[in-house]
């Protein structure tokens, strides 16, 4: 997920033909931290959904902003904060948001 994260910051995965790929991979992230207790794995996640948030298929935007809501509810307070940080952080960087 680190590699993920480090692609999607880099803009490498933001073509039209890897949207479908990319809701897989937003699919398959939520799978693995969904009732995980590895707070690395977790921070991952985050920043996978972080990456995730500024796609250009809005649809999969909004997935990635509920889901990192839905992490400012975890457990683990690490994971609520960075959670917080990535969420307004990634909301401050978006040019169109609903």
């Amino acid at each position: 997920m680190k590699t993920i994260d480090n692609l999607l910051n880099t803009d490498y995965l933001t073509d039209d033909e890897l949207q479908e790929d990319l809701m897989e991979i937003h699919r398959l992230t939520v799978a693995e931290c969904s009732k995980s207790k590895n707070i690395s794995k977790l921070n991952a996640g985050v920043g996978v959904m972080s990456g995730l948030m500024n796609s250009t298929n809005a649809e999969l935007g909004k997935k990635a902003i509920k889901t990192l809501l839905f992490l400012l509810y975890h457990n683990y307070p690490k994971v609520r904060t960075l959670s917080a940080q990535k969420l307004y952080t990634g909301l401050l960087a978006m040019e169109e948001h609903d």
